[in-house]
């Protein structure tokens, strides 16, 4: 009796034994996402990274996914995510310094040149063109070749892109339908003329970023200043600012008018005002960048979904200048472990990560061809008909020049986004606001030597 209890006793615990170590080979085989980039053997296990990032669609996702990370290679990373101005802030007081409190920064696209000049990143060309590092599964010639070039100075590569934005046209088409408007607006004047047309109490006939920033009223004015005259004389050969030119000061007069149909205090919107008064169907028509036309749509929180169309944005007398922004992420010169931010950063611009990416949140600004030719990428954002694709694909691959590729650029872009804001608020004509604003850019110029 007592023989027969221990046999099935040591059979029972030998039945719990394989139970387990089913179990604890099923957990171990657990597929990681992005695993297939990193290195065997987990060699900087037990690392802590921190990593400092706009709050924006990219990161956030990327915060949701880090515990796959964590769980292949048995490191920490502590995400720190911020608004434009404060991410600005921290990052410029950190590296201009050499310190080493951040290993890993998110470069948002105005500031890739700067920081690239300045040397605050590490060169990551050694890392790409090393297998042990970077293994074939990789595929760096994955990634749109102008996300890469956006990324590189002088042949040296600096960031990868992680985040490819433009700027789309969006109206509702009820209201279009109500008032008999044939279409879209192809040019800024059939733009200001259905503003004209469709301003009501009831609803903005336009709502645009007007805040002064280079990130904010900047982003889609760049649209009528490229359409109608440039920043600058003639980038790249002559850099002495064309802020004064008649064109320019045409687009700037045309660009406040039509403020003038926007909501009441328009002058302070970001993108944040533009996001909530498309949702809340308070605009007719806005202008802002496709990452966030899943948001415009969203259905717990929208309601203009099925009322909205899309349309490539208007152009000027001078031709299509659409939008183009790039946001990097790279490796802070000042950085103590720089193989093992490399890790993160190989892992975080993966095709496997940025589809997850992709499918977990609203971030739809991918910079690899696989993702985005990805059938589950492309169901998911089938907006607008299945136009939607199609058209940010069209303004995306036009590349235009949108702002110049140069270290002065925040603080140029700055001044002229404050003298804008002079102008769209009624403080200064054009005229006395660009003439102070093109004096101020000719000093940086002069001082950057550029010319003497």
């Amino acid at each position: 009796m007592c023989r027969k209890l221990s046999v099935g006793i040591m059979v029972l615990l030998l039945s719990i034994f394989v139970v387990l170590g089913t179990t604890a080979a099923v957990a171990q085989a657990e597929t990681v996402i992005g695993e297939d980039v990193l290195q065997a053997g987990r060699p900087y296990e037990g690392t802590t990274l921190r990593f400092i990032s706009l709050n924006y669609l990219y990161s956030k996702a990327i915060q949701q996914l880090t515990p796959h990370f964590e769980k292949a290679t048995g490191m920490k990373v502590e995400i720190e995510l911020y608004g434009t101005e404060d991410n600005f802030i921290k990052q410029v007081s950190e590296l201009s310094m050499g310190g080493y409190a951040y290993d890993i920064v998110q470069v948002p696209p105005f500031n890739q040149p700067q920081y690239m000049a300045a040397g605050w990143l590490s060169p990551l060309d050694d890392y790409l063109q090393d297998s042990r590092f970077t293994p074939s599964a990789f595929d760096a010639d994955d990634f749109f070749k102008v996300g890469m070039e956006f990324g590189s100075r002088e042949g040296i590569q600096y960031t990868l892109p992680i985040f490819s934005a433009t700027i789309l046209y969006y109206y509702r088409t009820d209201v279009f339908d109500k008032y008999g408007i044939a279409g879209p607006a192809e040019t800024f004047e059939e733009l200001l003329d259905i503003s004209k047309k469709i301003q009501s109490d009831e609803i903005a006939a336009i709502v645009l970023r007007g805040k002064p920033s280079i990130e904010q009223n900047m982003w889609p004015f760049g649209l009528i200043a490229r359409g109608y005259s440039s920043f600058f004389k003639d980038y790249p050969d002559d850099l002495h600012p064309n802020l004064t030119d008649p064109n320019f000061l045409k687009a700037a007069n045309l660009w406040k008018e039509l403020f003038q149909y926007g909501p009441p205090g328009i002058n302070t919107f970001s993108h944040e005002e533009v996001i909530l008064y498309a949702q809340k169907g308070l605009a007719a028509q806005w202008i802002d960048g496709h990452p966030l036309a899943g948001l415009f749509l969203d259905p717990e929180r929208s309601s203009v979904v099925g009322k909205v169309a899309v349309a490539k944005t208007p152009r000027g007398p001078k031709g299509w200048f659409p939008a183009f922004s790039e946001h990097g992420i790279g490796i802070a010169r000042g950085s103590l472990q720089k193989d093992a931010a490399w890790e993160f950063i190989k892992w975080a611009s993966s095709k496997e990560v940025l589809l997850e990416a992709s499918q977990i949140s609203q971030y739809l600004a991918v910079t690899r061809r696989s993702v985005f030719a990805d059938p589950r990428f492309r169901e998911k954002y089938s907006y607008f008909g299945g136009t939607f694709l199609d058209i940010s694909n069209e303004t995306l691959q036009a590349r235009s020049l949108y702002f110049p590729p140069i270290p002065e650029w925040p603080t140029v872009g700055h001044v002229i986004a404050r003298a804008l804001s002079e102008v769209t608020s009624g403080i200064k004509s054009a005229q006395d606001a660009f003439s102070g604003a093109n004096s101020t850019v000719d000093r940086i110029m002069k001082s950057a030597g550029y010319y003497k």
